[in-house]
């Protein structure tokens, strides 16, 4: 009979010892994978942001691709915006910008020595010089005073692209100087 209580007793501890390892196991499991899951959102790597909102709001929204065939600057404009919103680093600016890339921009981007592929803000100086604005200031001037409304334009769009040029015309000008301006050459031209 005490042999028998004896031979409970060494499986009962060999159970506990078997459970106490697996719970070490688990442990570990669970430091390793934390570990693993703070470097790769410090790196940007593999990082999804949460799916639950946080105290910033919801997880950011499905950003646009670019081509290169738009202007670079208000999709930049937009994707900064994000970016600041959801606190992203330079380098998840960076992936995620690489991410959104498609034909003619991830060409030129592919081409680009490995310094510029690594850099954010050398990547957006570099975009800006090839996708943002295309005409110099004083051609963009001379297109606001030449400025005709087209056959199939409405107002709505005739404004701004009166806007348009006389912001890009006068880019360092205050912005209520600029919106006279734009306004002025409106006017002008509907008088006519």
């Amino acid at each position: 009979m005490v042999e028998t209580k004896d031979k409970e007793l060494d499986r009962y501890h060999e159970k506990t010892e078997k459970m106490q390892s697996q719970i070490e196991q688990q442990e570990s499991l669970a430091r390793i994978q934390k570990v693993i899951t703070d470097r790769e959102s410090k790196s940007g790597v593999n990082y999804k942001p949460p799916s639950t909102p946080d105290k910033y709001g919801p997880s950011a929204p499905k950003l646009a691709i670019f081509d290169g065939k738009s202007d670079w600057r208000p999709y930049f404009l937009q994707f900064s915006t994000i970016a600041d919103r959801y606190k992203w680093t330079d380098e998840q600016r960076l992936f995620k910008l690489i991410e959104l890339l498609r034909d003619r921009a991830l060409k030129y981007y592919s081409n680009r020595v490995k310094s510029l592929q690594a850099n954010y803000k050398l990547f957006c100086q570099k975009f800006n010089e090839k996708f943002g604005k295309k005409e110099l200031p004083h051609i963009l001037r001379r297109l606001l005073q030449d400025l005709r409304q087209e056959n199939e334009e409405n107002l709505r769009d005739f404004a701004e692209r009166a806007q348009e040029l006389a912001v890009d015309g006068y880019p360092d000008t205050p912005e209520k100087f600029a919106e006279t301006l734009a306004t002025d050459a409106f006017f002008e031209r509907l008088s006519r």
